[in-house]
């Protein structure tokens, strides 16, 4: 979803993109088709979100494509140097500034600073999304899971990839 005003005028989270977005999605399709099964196709934030939409259990099975349990330990190397700079220091200090995290600057879509600010502090904690406004893991997504990663993707290394399924 994107705010008429803008992103600096978009007081979204990543919370509420699963929370509501992605549970609203899902159930528009019940809605629309209620005897066809559900599957989700995510991309980085799209497979992880799936922990967060109340309704997620209705989904049958979802393949993900370089989704990631995103704590920076999960990075080797000067890639982890990397991951643990941009979560402590890069993206605060930058939504800080400017109240977005400019998409040109980080490789993306110009994100809201609720969005960023969220995503940097669970990228700092070894439970990542858990405790911190994820469902509770009975309540979520338990379908058939294809978490698929890209040979020297640095945005998804095996490790982090292969975090998924414990979302």
């Amino acid at each position: 979803s994107r705010h008429v005003g803008g992103p600096r005028s978009d007081g979204a989270t990543m919370t509420d993109w699963g929370r509501f977005d992605l549970n609203e999605a899902i159930g528009f399709l019940v809605e629309r088709d209620p005897d066809r099964p559900i599957a989700v196709v995510g991309h980085s934030a799209g497979g992880w979100l799936l922990a967060f939409a109340p309704n997620a259990q209705l989904v049958s099975a979802a393949l993900t494509v370089g989704s990631q349990h995103a704590y920076w330990k999960n990075w080797t190397g000067t890639a982890r140097l990397a991951r643990f700079a941009q979560w402590h220091a890069g993206i605060p200090a930058v939504v800080g500034i400017t109240g977005v995290l400019p998409g040109r600057y980080f490789g993306g879509e110009t994100l809201p600073g609720g969005v960023a600010r969220e995503w940097a502090r669970w990228c700092r904690r070894p439970s990542f999304v858990d405790g911190d406004g994820a469902l509770p893991p009975e309540r979520r997504f338990a379908g058939r899971l294809l978490a698929v990663g890209v040979p020297g993707d640095p945005f998804a290394p095996p490790l982090a990839v292969a975090g998924i399924p414990d979302l």
